[in-house]
């Protein structure tokens, strides 16, 4: 994770900037999640004491670790809503003309084979082969290569990836396959607004169990919808 980003705890831009937000929807997860787990535990448990067995790990060592009851959504065992999210700043940053084939040709040829770190675990995923890499360019939307504020991150894609936290894995209901995804955030500033990056990655490992990372194979970056303005410092 890049040393000299800005962080802010998760908690604290979610009541910054509402439960509608993604900000807000991904501390939502985790207090969903609290709840499920307070209803395993022992139906006594109140969600502040369920939030610290999350944070220390122990919820994790539990029966639901290696189950698909729950159906939750956060699986991974570090995020809480203590955990601080780093802050890219793009503003300066040159944007990469993703509308021109040559360009989106050339960066799908250096992405394919790489590999990049990602969060504070150690973690690492890579771009498994020239069509995912062309897929990670040219994105499931077509509106993507549009977006200026995602061109911007192409021109230092691995900085983004760097300080991508994971936070989910789940099957493949879209496609309909047997196969899992996995769903990293990364949060950037360009100018005055803090815009957030879904980055879908595949879970290459059959046999990884949800709570655990095998092999990811960096898959799509969707820039989302609405830009927050920072929360102001204390």
């Amino acid at each position: 994770m890049v040393p000299n980003s800005s962080c802010w705890i998760l908690k604290d831009m979610s009541r910054k900037h509402g439960k509608g937000t993604l900000f807000g929807k991904l501390f939502c997860k985790i207090q969903d999640f609290a709840k499920k787990m307070q209803a395993i535990l022992t139906r006594t448990e109140n969600v502040h004491n369920v939030f610290r067995k999350i944070e220390s790990g122990e919820v994790w060592n539990r029966e639901a670790r290696n189950t698909y009851e729950s159906n939750t959504s956060v699986t991974n065992s570090r995020i809480t809503g203590k955990t601080r999210i780093p802050i890219t700043d793009v503003t300066k940053w040159k944007k990469v003309d993703l509308t021109n084939s040559e360009k989106k040709k050339d960066i799908a040829k250096l992405l394919n084979g790489a590999s990049f770190d990602f969060g504070d675990d150690g973690n690492t995923g890579r771009f498994a082969n020239k069509s995912d890499s062309k897929h990670f360019v040219n994105s499931s939307n077509p509106i993507q290569i549009h977006l200026k504020t995602r061109q911007k991150a192409f021109s230092n894609i691995g900085q983004i990836l760097n300080n991508a936290i994971y936070i989910e894995k789940h099957p493949d209901a879209r496609h309909g396959e047997r196969g899992e995804y996995l769903e990293l955030f990364s949060s950037v500033r360009d100018g005055k607004k803090i815009i957030l990056f879904k980055i879908i990655a595949k879970e290459g490992e059959r046999f990884a169990g949800r709570y655990t990372i095998g092999d990811v194979k960096f898959y799509d970056i969707l820039q989302q919808k609405k830009g927050h303005s920072p929360p102001p410092t204390a």
